[in-house]
């Protein structure tokens, strides 16, 4: 358990928007020499006549006009002309104006916020050796000032935290230790709001608060804090609550927060370093929406006019004035209304997650991968504690169970009736090829148990009216279309080969991929020479071969199994007839499809459904562990096989419960990005997907295709095996 030590005070940039009303709750920081009021009317000589200059950094500050204009009341009153001017965030322009004040031959000068300090001290001094008194704000250290006011930083962040830490406790009263995650928005650029930002920082001492991410933005304007918090939600989607150094970020995060939860507002905040007279009049009357709370100077506009003017007056008259202000801090908030304890049912100790995969037989190459998928995602969700359900009130981590079967779809069927009436699963993961799928996803439809599949590009399944069934991966309608697509694209039309030659498998999906690459030939400008079936597990194509090469045919296309597809290639390389392009999907997703043939078995592309070269969130990571535990980046089923689990964490975390019709339509409306890329579900259960196109060149498999994403160039025409 965590200690909270969170500072209950804090102090805040002055040119800030920061007033607060009779609502805020006030704090009195210790002070170098600190009147922490205004000070007494000093005794003065007259004034009348005399020339104060008073310079800001933005003239169109509403806070900081309705502060300079305060204090020229009341110098007006006394006979004195106040000169008041805005540099625009400019240094050179800010050194010019206070030297013409100087040549205006002011008494005093009040420069807020210099842009580049060490520039105006220099005119400081000038202005100084001219006898002008001058008062600079907010400056920490006195240098060449007179007279200067200032806050501590970090105080205003730390104080940010413990507003946060509180509201987090009513809010949320029996999350567990560490649960509720917090973000950061502030930036280590500037010396004054590095610290502010370090103080924010501290929220992670907040015994349930766990802080998730630092996003340093140099500028949190309405805006830049929208587009923050856009991606705080897209990397860490479970975040309740942000910290951001000002006023206008913290109106760019509640903005952002009312469009990513419009529904569950209440157990969204913000909180700010700083405070427009608007919100600070919103605030009390929580009219704010997820902007909670903020921290300001205390006391009213009206205090700080007068002290401003009674320091000033003092210094241009001769009379008593401090040397050192150091301001008093105010909280204001939207207190959060007390949540009663409510008592939720113990739970689980892990989310149950069934899978039949084909670790040996025929498909063991692609149920390997698949489990390699499975494994790595669920490695990095525990990591941060497992999946959080709301029924429950806290994270529960993901419990895999996950059977061999041997590339046999009858004990595939086993395994999954098995494990549902063991572990009583909520979810099921599919295992690979789409006859093996074919099989489960039955049972999951008969079971009513969500089913999330890949490494199938079988899309008669879908058609099957199946509620439980999810497959973010491509379909043969996407790949018999892609195919000629992608040729269209990267070949030039004068060098295009446009005879087909289709080596069907006779298996169901073999017949639907096979026609749909026929039917979809001669729309995008091919002709299909020859159409051949063959019987899987096949050991001689000299026929399909011979014929296919006696046709004329340019194009091979084909749907074999890895072993098939070997015996293939093999066969192409003796009888030495190259088409000018192979695909043969499935076939060689296998990782040592390149080390089993060598040279024979490059150019021949696929669709395998992802490449550990896609620039996703996530993959650079998986890439990282493969090499670790495999001394390569990862298999092209890895990436589909990790976001099924993505999916379903995210489906099982927006149901809030384990009952599996609620995940299921979770499931369904799904939306998020993926280490394959955004993915969404249509009605039957087909995903929208990217469809990349490999290849394997120089015994390494490559993404050639989407080009923007393209690891290596495309490889065409293919060379004549003898000549690789």
């Amino acid at each position: 358990m965590k200690t909270k030590i969170i500072g209950t005070i804090a102090l805040v940039l002055f040119l800030s928007v920061l007033i607060v009303g009779c609502a805020a709750k006030t704090a009195t920081p210790e002070a170098t020499v600190a009147p922490t009021t205004a000070p007494a009317q000093p005794a003065a000589g007259s004034i009348d006549g005399k020339k104060v200059c008073y310079l800001i950094p933005e003239s169109g500050n509403a806070f900081l006009s309705g502060l300079t204009e305060g204090v020229k009341q009341k110098f007006t009153a006394d006979g004195v002309e106040v000169l008041i001017y805005g540099a625009e965030g400019n240094a050179t322009t800010q050194y010019n104006q206070i030297e013409s004040c100087i040549s205006q031959g002011v008494s005093g000068m009040v420069v807020m916020a210099a842009i580049e300090p060490e520039g105006v001290a220099a005119a400081v001094e000038e202005a100084k050796a001219a006898g002008i008194k001058v008062m600079g704000v907010p400056v920490d250290k006195q240098g060449p000032y007179d007279a200067i006011m200032h806050t501590d930083q970090y105080e205003i962040g730390t104080t940010m935290a413990t507003m946060a830490c509180d509201w987090i406790e009513a809010t949320f009263p029996d999350a567990a230790d560490d649960s509720v995650e917090v973000a950061v928005i502030g930036t280590k650029g500037t010396e004054n709001i590095r610290l502010r930002s370090e103080g924010m920082e501290t929220v992670d001492a907040c015994v349930k608060a766990k802080l998730v991410q630092f996003v340093d933005v140099p500028e949190a304007t309405i805006s830049e804090a929208v587009s923050a918090t856009e991606n705080i939600f897209t990397a860490n989607p479970n975040v309740k609550v942000v910290l951001v150094v000002g006023d206008s970020g913290a109106q760019g995060v509640a903005q952002a927060m009312a469009a990513y939860a419009p529904d569950n507002l209440a157990q969204y905040a913000v909180f700010s370093g700083d405070v427009s007279p608007d919100t600070q009049e919103k605030l009390p009357k929580c009219e704010a929406g997820a902007y909670r709370g903020a921290v300001g100077i205390g006391g009213s506009l009206d205090d700080l006019i007068q002290s401003t003017y009674t320091i000033m007056k003092g210094m241009i008259s001769g009379g008593d004035y401090p040397a050192e202000t150091l301001d008093p801090l105010a909280t204001f908030e939207c207190a959060p209304t007390p949540v009663e304890a409510v008592t939720l049912p113990p739970a689980p100790e892990c989310i149950d997650i069934g899978a039949s995969i084909p670790l040996t037989g025929k498909f063991g190459s692609l149920g390997s991968q698949v489990k390699v998928g499975y494994d790595y995602a669920i490695d990095a969700i525990n990591a941060n504690g497992g999946v959080y359900v709301e029924e429950y009130g806290t994270k529960v981590p993901l419990c895999l169970t996950a059977y061999d079967d041997e590339s046999d779809p009858t004990k595939a069927v086993s395994n999954l009736e098995k494990v549902f009436s063991e572990q009583n699963v909520v979810a099921y993961l599919g295992g690979a090829a789409s006859g093996m799928h074919a099989a489960t996803t039955a049972i999951a439809e008969k079971n009513q148990v969500p089913y999330c599949g890949v490494s199938f590009a079988w899309w008669n399944i879908h058609q099957r009216g199946y509620e439980y069934l999810f497959s973010p991966f491509p379909k043969s309608p996407d790949q018999a279309r892609d195919v000629y697509a992608a040729l269209n694209e990267m070949i030039p039309a004068d060098q295009r080969p446009t005879k087909v030659a289709i080596f069907q498998e006779k298996t169901d999906w073999g017949n639907e991929l096979g026609g749909l690459f026929k039917a979809d030939a001669k729309p995008a400008g091919y002709d299909v020479v020859y159409y051949a079936e063959y019987a899987p597990g096949a050991t001689d194509f000299s026929t399909l071969i011979l014929d296919a090469q006696a046709a004329g045919a340019e194009i091979l296309l084909g749907m074999p199994s890895t072993p098939d597809g070997i015996a293939i290639m093999k066969q192409l390389s003796e009888l030495d007839w190259t088409p000018k392009f192979t695909m043969l999907v499935r076939a060689p997703d296998a990782a040592t499809w390149g080390e089993t043939l060598g040279t024979v078995g490059d150019y021949v592309t696929m669709f395998p459904g992802w490449h550990n070269a896609e620039n996703f969130p996530g993959v650079a990571e998986i890439n990282t562990r493969h090499e670790t535990d495999f001394s390569r980046p990862a298999d092209v089923l890895v990436g589909p096989a990790y976001a099924c689990v993505q999916l379903f964490a995210d489906a099982i975390e927006r149901a809030g419960t384990l009952d599996r019709d609620t995940i299921r339509d979770a499931m369904a409306d799904s939306d998020m990005m993926t280490v394959i890329g955004p993915v969404t579900f249509n009605a039957d259960g087909t995903g929208n997907v990217l469809n990349p196109m490999t290849q394997w060149l120089n015994g390494m498999m490559e993404l050639v295709w989407p080009t923007d994403q393209k690891s290596a160039d495309f490889g065409f025409p293919a060379p004549a095996f003898n000549e690789r």
